[in-house]
């Protein structure tokens, strides 16, 4: 955690990591994890204190967000991954945290394979992209230790930052719901 109580965004890998490992506990406490492929109707969800709308396919879990101070997390348990929105919001704005991790995902891009560490953003998978005008980044990288794929991807507009998390088995191509899910995501009018 950086001065300003920002977590380094391995942390928020190795939550999302972490989450994978944490949803069969979850379904054995009462909450069953969706099947994808099984017909679920997909429904848009809307939280205007947020300011964004998606569509899922079970309704996500909004609770306190323990990697970012005073965020918010969304999370959907399906059967072998986990999906989290994370959403803080920043009065003197999040592009320096954007800009930031960034500057990680390009660096650890470049590094070899083996001298990497425990995470490593495949370099064919980083997205340099604008959602509604604002910027986004996103990417694939391998959580070594726990032999799963994370994916992330980070949207910063004016004040919040919104930050995707998936992971998935190792062996298991990325699902396509993260992708419909994340696809869906929009603003909503102030």
């Amino acid at each position: 955690m950086d001065s300003s109580g920002f977590r380094t965004p391995s942390v928020l890998l190795l939550a999302a990591t972490l989450s994978l490992m944490v949803g069969p506990a979850v379904a054995q406490s009462g909450s069953t994890p969706a099947q994808p492929g099984t017909g679920a109707a997909w429904t848009e969800y809307s939280y205007p204190k947020d300011g964004f709308a998606a569509s899922f396919p079970i309704a996500p879990n909004p609770h306190k967000d323990t990697q970012l101070p005073d965020g918010t997390a969304y999370t959907v348990s399906l059967s072998s991954w986990n999906l989290t929105l994370h959403v803080a919001n920043y009065p003197e704005g999040c592009s320096e945290r954007f800009n930031q991790y960034l500057g990680i995902v390009r660096k650890t891009a470049k590094e070899p394979q083996d001298s990497a560490g425990p995470f490593r953003a495949d370099p064919t998978s980083i997205k340099e992209t604008t959602v509604e005008g604002y910027p986004a980044v996103e990417h694939i990288q391998e959580v070594v230790a726990a032999k799963v794929k994370s994916y992330e991807r980070w949207h910063c507009v004016g004040t919040r930052l919104y930050i995707f998390t998936a992971a998935w088995p190792r062996e298991q191509p990325k699902p396509p719901d993260v992708t419909r899910i994340v696809g869906s995501f929009r603003l909503l009018p102030k």
